[in-house]
């Protein structure tokens, strides 16, 4: 089941079986309550982040008050990795 779930996220579906097998090794599950804070801005962070159960809400900050971004679901995947970062250069 997790074989299939990882084939079928698009971050993830051109890559070998060999590979997805590897990976789903390397998983490693953490589970979050409700209204937690799974990244904040400024975190930096070499792991992506996939969303099996759920659902998370992406804020960001603007003209003094939390905007709802993105709301990501079962399947979605995402990384605090930036290429604009200062630290990653």
């Amino acid at each position: 089941m997790r074989r299939r779930f990882i084939a079928n996220i698009p971050f993830f579906n051109k890559i070998s079986d060999e590979l997805i097998t590897e990976l789903i090794y390397l998983l490693r599950e953490t589970v979050y309550d409700g209204g937690n804070l799974v990244v904040k801005h400024g975190d930096l962070s070499d792991r992506i982040h996939i969303v099996w159960r759920g659902s998370l809400k992406v804020e960001i900050y603007y003209n003094g008050k939390d905007h709802i971004f993105e709301e990501l679901n079962r399947g979605s995947c995402f990384c605090v990795f930036s290429a604009f970062s200062e630290d990653y250069t």
